[in-house]
């Protein structure tokens, strides 16, 4: 069946069978138009500060039941025991630096005897065969001590040693220089070579000199810290035939205990 716009009766027919459903939907749209509205005036009546009226059954019922109780997932949450892994673990104690190694070693280091002035000169007055059996009997500590002392005799003979290399290095150098250069132009350089032979002369003397300055401020030094440590035949001298017997002594604790 089919209707056609010039049959007004057919028109009309229509609209009334599709009136009802209208009615309907115009209902549910001014139902919500309200509510939207109604919704809207609250909101409006709650940011300006104006409160709806409260129902008091409903106040007192709510009191009655009291604040919400934690839903079961709070519960559990609340119940769980708190993880050992949350809780930072200690830090490890850091390893000594040197200077607490250092320290803890000088600590450690027993103190020297003291003896008396009757015991002392009798160390000095050690022949050498006399020191010579006590040298087996010296403790670790002082030993250690002694070995200190010849470190800072080889440092010094180690930069001594490498001063005089340099020189003569320098010296050989040039001197092969003017031996090549008299070949070569066949010119007489004996003068240029004795002036270079003369000034190293003079080089290598006060190179000694300098030598023997560092070993007497050396030598005293070490013959304090040797006597502080009761080694046999040790004192502050300048006599040679005591800084012999005195070397003689270290060579043979070297030899004994290396």
């Amino acid at each position: 069946m089919s209707f056609k716009e010039e049959d007004p009766g057919s028109i009309q027919a229509l609209l009334s069978a599709l009136k009802p459903s209208l009615d309907s939907m115009n209902g549910n749209n001014t139902e919500k138009t309200q509510e939207a509205r109604n919704t809207s005036e609250v909101e409006s009546a709650r940011d300006m500060g104006i409160h709806p009226p409260r129902n008091p059954e409903i106040d007192s019922l709510l009191e009655l039941l009291g604040p919400p109780a934690p839903s079961t997932a709070q519960k559990q949450r609340s119940s769980l025991p708190i993880s050992s892994t949350s809780i930072p673990a200690p830090k490890a104690p850091a390893p000594p630096s040197k200077l607490q190694q250092n320290v803890q070693s000088k600590v450690e280091e027993p103190p020297l005897e003291t003896i008396s002035e009757n015991e002392a000169l009798q160390l000095r007055s050690m022949t050498f065969p006399q020191a010579l059996m006590l040298v087996p009997t010296l403790p670790a500590h002082k030993i250690a001590k002694l070995t200190e002392i010849r470190k800072q005799q080889d440092k010094l003979e180690k930069t001594l040693h490498t001063e005089y290399s340099v020189m003569n290095s320098k010296f050989t150098n040039a001197r092969k220089e003017l031996e090549q250069k008299a070949t070569l132009a066949r010119i007489d350089l004996s003068r240029d070579m004795a002036r270079l032979d003369g000034d190293f002369a003079k080089k290598v003397d006060a190179f000694k000199t300098k030598a023997l300055s560092r070993w007497d401020e050396l030598r005293p030094q070490q013959q304090s810290q040797l006597e502080q440590l009761h080694i046999p035949c040790f004192y502050v001298t300048e006599d040679v035939d005591a800084i012999s017997t005195q070397a003689k002594i270290l060579a043979a604790i070297a030899s004994q205990h290396n």
